[in-house]
């Protein structure tokens, strides 16, 4: 099933060369943002990210899985990757949750393996996150100086005043990659479905599912009361056209 799905999305891609560019600038999303929840703690210490397998990514619409640790007990989030502004996609999306939650049965993960467990998933809470290409390619280039100061200030046959600069140039790199505006927005598309999601799981009478929504809720809502001092008091990716048409269409959930 995975091969025929994943022929079917490549001839889609062929044919519609817009459709190629957006699932390529999804890819390099999904690669920055798995690294910076590794490398920054984006989203808290105690998370960590695993890639989504073929079979996951094609049939059950998870990109990434994220876990959460506190005193030995994991808490997984999937995570679903959209980049373009399309009202219309995004809402297939939220669309596809909302019949889960109707259904009482959220995500399944069927091959997860992390330094905790191995196997499969079951009724893990899933979001949707984005953002538009204009910011995908700032913080990529982030991430390209960083990576390459780093490699050059390790060189041996470079004088010290050139390392002095490349490890000043490496820091005001890593630091802007921790304070970046964009796990802010992402943090808060999160935070804003996830409210949205159990309080239509509430509503359709669906307790177990509003259950699995309010234990990473309360974790993501702790990650921000966490991180509220460095989040600037206007989020300028509120205005991204991704974010925006995301939040916009999350507010009126299950309506």
């Amino acid at each position: 099933r995975t091969a025929e799905l994943k022929a079917k999305f490549r001839a889609r891609a062929e044919e519609d060369p817009r459709l190629d560019t957006a699932i390529k600038r999804g890819r390099l999303f999904e690669a920055i943002v798995a690294d910076q929840i590794e490398q920054s703690n984006w989203f808290g210490e105690s998370a960590t990210h695993r890639t989504a397998s073929e079979f996951d990514d094609y049939v059950n619409h998870v990109d990434g899985i994220v876990e959460f640790e506190d005193e030995g007990t994991q808490t997984h989030l999937a995570l679903a990757v959209d980049v373009t502004k399309s009202t219309q996609h995004i809402e297939e999306k939220l669309n596809d949750i909302r019949h889960s939650i109707l259904s009482g049965k959220l995500t399944e993960v069927r091959y997860f393996t992390s330094h905790t467990q191995e196997g499969s998933l079951k009724n893990v809470p899933r979001v949707i996150v984005g953002a538009s290409q204009h910011t995908i390619e700032h913080v990529a280039q982030l991430i390209f100086t960083f990576e390459a100061t780093r490699k050059s200030a390790g060189a041996q046959n470079i004088s010290e005043e050139t390392k002095r600069t490349l490890h000043q140039r490496f820091e005001e790199a890593r630091n802007e990659l921790e304070k970046h505006p964009l796990q802010f927005a992402l943090l808060l598309e999160i935070q804003t479905q996830l409210r949205a999601f159990h309080a239509y799981a509430e509503k359709v009478k669906k307790p177990e599912v509003a259950t699995q929504y309010a234990r990473v809720l309360g974790i993501v809502d702790a990650i921000i009361e966490h991180k509220k001092e460095a989040m600037p008091e206007h989020n300028i990716l509120t205005e991204d056209p991704v974010v925006a048409t995301l939040l916009e269409r999350t507010a009126h959930f299950g309506q």
